[in-house]
């Protein structure tokens, strides 16, 4: 068959069917529609290089926490709300472990380097963000303030920190945003003044 592939129709004998077919053949779902290919070869000699190895690594990290997800009534119950046939629990631990969140924006315009002037900040990941972290930096780049942002009750992507310290002055100060999702990835953002 050379690599070549046929889709099926939907019908009764093979709805819903995957796995090997003989020795030669596997039949697999591919989103709606069923594919019939030549069963993959594997060379047992082969050494993985070292990014192929570290990502070896993190699949096996990813299942473990999945695994670890199922085990959790609590985990299990937040990951569950998400879940469906296509995608189980596991399946959406497994993704959300692979994937950091990331900080799209950091909002300073009601930031005015006063004691309860607020910083907006857009974070968002595949399943939740667990946390976002800011800090300000004066402008010779000593912190003055960190703290947890706390989630907008409207805008779900939205995290709302409030300033406890003064700044007296502005340019050159940095704003760093980090935001944390359910397995402890971490995605980061900075925005100088």
């Amino acid at each position: 068959m050379s690599g070549k592939m046929g889709k099926r129709a939907q019908n009764l004998v093979v709805q819903a069917t995957s796995g090997a077919m003989g020795k030669e053949l596997i039949l697999r779902e591919i989103g709606e529609a069923g594919v019939l290919a030549e069963k993959p070869t594997i060379n047992k000699n082969r050494v993985p290089t070292p990014a192929q190895a570290g990502q070896q690594d993190r699949f096996a990290e990813a299942a473990d926490y999945a695994n670890a997800v199922l085990e959790s009534p609590a985990l299990k119950e937040s990951y569950g709300v998400k879940a469906t046939k296509k995608r189980p629990v596991f399946k959406i631990a497994f993704q959300d472990y692979l994937t950091a969140p990331s900080v799209k924006e950091i909002d300073t315009s009601e930031y005015k380097g006063t004691v309860g002037s607020v910083i907006t900040v857009k974070a968002f990941d595949d399943f939740a963000v667990k946390q976002v972290k800011v800090s300000i930096f004066n402008a010779a780049g000593d912190l003055v303030e960190e703290g947890l942002a706390v989630a907008d009750p409207i805008f779900k992507i939205r995290y709302n920190y409030t300033a406890t310290q003064v700044v007296a002055i502005l340019p050159g100060c940095k704003i760093k945003a980090v935001a944390q999702d359910l397995p402890g990835n971490k995605g980061e953002l900075q925005k100088t003044l």
